[in-house]
């Protein structure tokens, strides 16, 4: 859930643009969530300043699953090779990698 108070840590969610994903898209948490039920991969990361981002594949995927890599501090969301999105070092405190949900469960 967003916050307009900067006092509350904001919670962003993120998706990717299609079958050969190139970027993510700002999303809900009801399509993230419903992008788990695809299995297609997804990440967390608790930034510094308190905020957290996921960011998850769509349906769409069909090669491979996003997956978060640690390289020399930056964390990096990858798929089929590309950086969609990097946290540098010292942005972030930790991630990890978000297994697929059950579509029967939410």
């Amino acid at each position: 859930m967003m916050s307009n108070n900067r006092d509350m840590p904001a919670e962003r969610f993120y998706a990717t643009d299609g079958p050969m994903a190139t970027k993510v898209f700002p999303c809900d948490a009801r399509y993230y969530r419903e992008c788990l039920t695809a299995d297609r991969g997804a990440v967390t990361v608790w930034l510094a300043s308190g905020d957290v981002e996921h960011v998850a594949g769509t349906w769409y995927l069909h090669v491979e699953r996003v997956r978060g890599e640690e390289n020399e501090g930056v964390v990096e969301i990858i798929y089929l090779g590309r950086v969609l999105r990097s946290y540098p070092a010292g942005t972030w405190t930790r991630w990890e990698e978000v297994e697929g949900a059950d579509p029967f469960t939410f």
